[in-house]
């Protein structure tokens, strides 16, 4: 996917390249046939690049959008809200374990009192003998 990407983002720097000299390129027949001046055909070409930048843009945002639906189409969840529900899951394992450990340490006291009863017992017996 990475690879894919990648070729995608060069195939869109060539096309830059090659839309702006093709820019270049008509705006400077056009001065030389007489039809524009230099002044012209410098805010021509800037008008015609512009124009080209805002549709790649929107071409682009476009592809963005079509590769969000792809994913999220397929069941597979945005990075940030993997990374937030891995937070919360670590969150929960802690508490969980807490809450273990807290439960432990509560039996361990009872069976500690109630060892202590049973020794009080028997020794409380064995003196009234």
């Amino acid at each position: 996917m990475e690879d894919f990407l990648k070729k995608v983002a060069f195939l869109g720097l060539g096309t830059a390249a090659a839309t702006r000299e093709k820019i270049s390129k008509t705006v400077e027949k056009l001065i030389k046939q007489g039809e524009i001046t230099a002044s012209q055909g410098k805010k021509l070409a800037e008008k015609l690049w512009a124009d080209a930048e805002k549709t790649r843009k929107e071409i682009g945002r476009k592809i963005d959008e079509g590769i969000k639906a792809g994913i999220s189409k397929a069941g597979f969840v945005p990075k940030k809200d993997f990374e937030l529900l891995k937070q919360r899951v670590e969150l929960l394992e802690k508490r969980l374990a807490s809450s273990k450990l807290k439960s432990t340490q509560k039996k361990t006291q009872k069976r500690n009192i109630q060892e202590a009863r049973k020794i009080s017992r028997k020794t409380h017996v064995r003196s009234r003998v």
